[in-house]
C-alpha cells in the first residue's frame, strides 16, 4: 500500500470520525432539550393527578352536601309544615353536576398528560440510543484513523 493511500484513508476516518461526533453533539443537545421537556411534563402530570384526587373529593363533598342539603329540606318542612324542598334545592341545584364534569375534565386531561409523558419518554429513549450509536461510530472512526497514523509512522521508517 503507498504511502498516498494511507493518507487518503487517514483522511476519510477523520472525516467520519467528525461526521459522527457531528450527530453525537446534535443528539446530544437533542437528549438535553427533551429531558428538560420530559421532566416538566412529568411535573406537570403530578400536579394534574394530585388535582384529580381533589376532584374526586369535591365530588363526594357535593354529593354528601346535597343529602344533607336534603335532610335540612325534611327538617324544615317539618318544622313550618311546608315543602321547602324545592327552594333548598334551588341553593344546590347543579353543584353535583359541576363537581362530576370537573372530574371528567381533570382526569381528561391526566391522560393527555400521561400520553405526552410517553411520547416524550419514547422520544428520549430513541435520541439516546442515536447519541450512543454515533458515538460508537465516531469511536470506532478515531481508532481506525488512529491505527492508520500508526502505519504510516511505520511506513516511514
Amino acid at each position: 500500500m503507498s504511502l498516498q493511500s494511507l493518507y487518503d484513508r487517514l483522511a476519510r476516518y477523520e472525516a467520519n470520525a467528525s461526521y459522527w461526533e457531528d450527530q453525537a453533539a446534535g443528539y446530544s443537545s437533542q437528549v438535553t432539550s427533551l429531558s428538560s421537556s420530559l421532566s416538566h411534563k412529568q411535573d406537570q402530570l403530578a400536579k394534574a393527578r394530585a388535582a384529580d384526587a381533589m376532584c374526586a373529593s369535591v365530588v363526594a363533598a357535593a354529593e354528601t352536601y346535597e343529602l344533607d342539603m336534603d335532610s335540612l329540606a325534611l327538617s324544615l318542612g317539618e318544622a313550618v309544615l311546608e315543602d321547602v324542598k324545592p327552594g333548598v334545592e334551588s341553593i344546590y341545584e347543579g353543584t353535583s353536576d359541576l363537581a362530576h364534569q370537573a372530574k371528567d375534565a381533570s382526569a381528561s386531561l391526566v391522560a393527555q398528560l400521561a400520553e405526552e409523558v410517553a411520547n416524550l419518554d419514547a422520544s428520549l429513549s430513541a435520541a439516546r440510543e442515536s447519541l450512543d450509536s454515533a458515538n460508537a461510530h465516531a469511536a470506532s472512526a478515531r481508532s481506525n484513523a488512529s491505527s492508520v497514523r500508526s502505519s504510516i509512522r511505520w511506513y516511514r521508517e
